[in-house]
């Protein structure tokens, strides 16, 4: 009698496991698929895309400018940057778009600023446009940030203007999260978060959930795991964190309900 409850309880036990390590292994083989590359829209055969090209004359002529960006797996990509310069004496909005977006995608936004006089700088994000590599997860735009502000402070024409943080979704996650770094020499004034996530962990645990409820949770140990070793120390930054650490620099944030 007693062998057999132990049976059965080793046989549910090892359905269990099988089980937690097949959905493990089909969140690892998913994040992959996920994260690949967003590459820039066609707009001659993609009617309603926005783009440059066919807007530029109601735009700042900008310039294009690479930069490197890196330290997941210490494999750099090169990032592509929009400069668009209006005048030497205000402040650089810095303008990051949100996960699978290009960064035409926030066009309309670099025509307001510039139309009221900031100057402006965006940039496709790692994976994504005119830029290197795949999207690798929710934490790169971070990195990119971390190194479009390099960028920055090595341009003479830049490096000691005032800069206004701009972001949408990931972009918004990056933006805030920037300020748990001590390492970026750029004046930051201000901060504009829209629709962003606090982090990425959460945020896979969420979107998980809407799709096959409390199952999201046991998938949950390889996307922590993939992400610590693909991150490293970015992976404990949170957006809350960042506000929290900058108490100098006033953070306006725009969040819808749903």
């Amino acid at each position: 009698m007693k062998k057999s409850i132990i049976k059965k309880i080793c046989l549910i036990i090892c359905f269990f496991l099988v089980v937690f390590l097949n959905i493990n292994a089909g969140s690892y083989i998913a994040y992959s698929f996920m994260f690949d590359r967003a590459d820039e829209i066609d707009y001659e055969i993609t009617p309603g895309f926005i783009n440059y090209e066919e807007h530029q004359d109601l735009l700042v002529k900008r310039q294009k400018v690479l930069f490197s960006s890196g330290e997941t797996q210490n494999i750099y990509s090169t990032v592509c940057g929009y400069l668009y310069f209006v005048n030497e004496y205000s402040p650089i909005v810095v303008i990051s778009s949100g996960y699978n977006d290009v960064a035409d995608s926030l066009l309309p936004y670099h025509k307001y600023f510039t139309s009221i006089g900031y100057n402006v700088f965006a940039y496709d994000n790692t994976g994504t446009g005119n830029s290197s590599d795949n999207q690798n997860g929710f934490i790169q735009p971070l990195i990119d940030l971390r190194y479009a502000l390099y960028y920055i402070n090595s341009n003479e024409n830049l490096k000691n203007k005032n800069v206004v943080l701009f972001g949408y979704s990931a972009g918004a996650f990056a933006s805030c999260a920037l300020l748990n770094l001590n390492d970026i020499k750029v004046n930051i004034r201000a901060v504009v978060s829209i629709n962003g996530y606090n982090d990425a962990y959460n945020l896979f645990i969420d979107k998980g959930k809407s799709k096959i409820g409390f199952l999201s949770y046991l998938g949950a140990p390889s996307i922590y795991i993939h992400q610590k070793r693909l991150f490293k120390d970015y992976y404990q930054y949170t957006a809350v964190s960042g506000i929290n650490k900058s108490k100098d620099t006033p953070v306006l944030i725009i969040q819808s309900k749903d």
